[in-house]
């Protein structure tokens, strides 16, 4: 009986113990880290905080790569890590916006459509959110639609269709097909813009013509905001570069606007970034020269983006390396002096392509930002509990029966009976 008692309480300790690895240890981690508050240095002055003063907050994901062609074993695990890291953090911060910067799919870009429909089915179990009080956006990675040399108007389309634009809306054709690579998406408040990063080649492909005809139209559309052009050029057609679920923007409404793509900035290689953390890249591979086009977008490109968008701050993913940068963006003009850019590029979300999985916190408001990474438990930390609490159940374990079975110090007596 007392045996019996000991298995089936150190059955319950492996309850308890696998209830803490995949539920309570998620908690126990992100509770360490908490909204950022904006401070003073990251106030601008020349930008007045108008109405909409209350800071959004904005969850920003990457590189989740989600696929049903990995091994069973590995696909099960894995999804269910990213399930528990996403959800965990949604309970804790409550965020008013989630954005994705792409690698969303592992392999969108060339597998069929039976395999992609059930890759959609997996992102909508672990992204489902709670449409009424948070807005989940999604761009595209290269592992999603493919890099430049692999762009299709189907699969781009495909893509578009299912995470980009809302069912209830008509599109034309080369909308969904190759439409979406430049976006402006006003939020209460704030402006950001979205990008195809895969679209920005500068070639004559349909993709990068019609992301230079609406980066031109973008550029246009900001200098209105700014007043830098006068009311009667600024009577044009927009739509077509308005994000689905965009506020209504009027003049006067401008802020810098906060750039948001898959791939990272024009980098020579990873030892512009700032800090070494356990989620940056390894010392061995951050000397290793970028390729423009492949591991981050072209010097040409960067500049042009600098100059047409203005912006305050910039996010990327890619990598699956986190990376904090601070760009000094020189002025064409003797006028006017040179500014800072501020670019993030988060750590994946994936367990299967990253060792330290994270995201970043983003507080802003019209005229300031504070930033935060957050890193959830890793592989190794989870596999750490599960052999610490299984050593010590086996000690428990073994302890009550070891005294069970011990003989006692005074052995009870049978009474002699008085003759």
């Amino acid at each position: 009986m007392f045996i019996k008692n000991a298995t089936f309480f150190a059955l319950f300790l492996v309850v308890v113990l696998v209830f803490w690895c995949e539920f309570v240890l998620f908690y126990f981690c992100l509770f360490q880290c908490t909204w950022p508050q904006i401070s003073e240095e990251n106030l601008d002055k020349f930008i007045l905080p108008g109405e909409k003063t209350k800071p959004v907050r904005i969850l920003l994901v990457s590189d989740t790569h989600i696929g049903v062609r990995h091994q069973l074993i590995d696909r099960i695990r894995r999804h269910w890590l990213l399930n528990r890291a996403f959800k965990t953090a949604m309970s804790l911060y409550s965020p008013e916006v989630v954005i994705h910067l792409g690698d969303l799919l592992d392999q969108g870009f060339f597998e069929p459509d039976e395999d992609f429909n059930k890759d959609v089915g997996i992102v909508r179990s672990i992204f489902n959110t709670d449409q009424k009080s948070t807005v989940f956006k999604v761009l595209p990675g290269n592992h999603d639609v493919g890099f430049h040399h692999r762009l299709h108007p189907y699969t781009s389309g495909r893509f578009n269709r299912v995470f980009r634009l809302p069912a209830d809306q008509k599109y034309t054709k080369d909308d969904v097909e190759v439409g979406g690579s430049v976006k402006l998406w006003s939020y209460k408040g704030l402006l950001f813009v979205f990008l195809n990063s895969m679209a920005f080649e500068g070639d004559s492909c349909r993709f990068c013509r019609r992301a230079e005809d609406d980066l031109q139209l973008l550029t246009k559309r900001l200098q209105c905001l700014r007043g830098d052009l006068a009311l009667q050029s600024c009577q044009e057609d927009f739509r077509s570069i308005m994000e689905h679920g965009s506020d209504k923007i009027s003049m006067g409404d401008y802020t810098h606007p906060i750039l948001i793509q898959h791939f990272p900035l024009f980098r020579p290689d990873e030892t512009v970034c700032k800090g070494d953390y356990p989620d940056s890249m390894p010392e061995s591979g951050r000397n290793v020269p970028y390729k423009s086009g492949i591991d981050c977008l072209s010097d040409s490109v960067t500049r042009q983006l600098f100059f047409s968008i203005r912006p305050r701050l910039a996010f990327s993913g890619h990598s699956h390396y986190f990376c904090h940068r601070t760009h000094t963006v020189s002025s064409r003009s003797e006028y006017s002096s040179a500014w800072k850019v501020e670019e993030w590029t988060l750590p994946a979300l994936s367990y299967r392509v990253s060792g330290y999985p994270g995201f970043i916190l983003l507080h802003a408001s019209r005229n300031g930002y504070a930033v935060k990474r957050c890193r959830v438990p890793t592989e190794w930390a989870i596999g750490f509990n599960y052999v610490i609490g299984l050593c010590i159940i086996i000690l428990v374990y073994w302890s009550m029966r070891r005294k069970r079975s011990s003989p006692s110090i005074f052995p009870t007596r049978p009474i002699a009976k008085e003759s």
